[in-house]
């Protein structure tokens, strides 16, 4: 009966983690220290966090797919706006990362939200 509980146990660990560890979408916080415009690389414009964006990105830059790769056309100018406008009020934001859209190794956000 034991070993029948573990083995369903190590198998339920199995099945849900990589499904956790392994999601494409995830959200981090924090101030906007840097934005970043390229006219060739990393999607043409991006922001840098305090934080490590973490979860198979590889630093604490994300773009923001100016270029339109992978949002539609506009969206990423209007991601940039929305970061400029919290980095000159000082404000904390939270983006939402998809890890499985990448420039160059770093991940693409697909959402901004200003926090209070």
């Amino acid at each position: 009966m034991k070993k029948n509980t573990i083995k369903a146990l190590a198998l339920a660990t199995l099945l849900l983690l990589p499904s956790t560890i392994m999601a494409t979408e995830f959200w981090k916080s924090g101030t906007i220290d840097r934005i970043l415009i390229d006219t060739k690389s990393y999607g043409k414009c991006m922001i840098k966090l305090p934080v490590s964006i973490g979860n198979s990105c590889t630093s604490n830059w994300v773009s923001l797919d100016c270029e339109g790769k992978y949002l539609d056309k506009g969206d990423g100018d209007r991601l940039l706006n929305i970061a400029l406008i919290a980095q000159n009020m000082g404000k904390r934001i939270s983006v939402k990362v998809d890890n499985s859209k990448k420039f160059g190794g770093y991940c693409v956000a697909t959402r901004i939200d200003i926090l209070k």
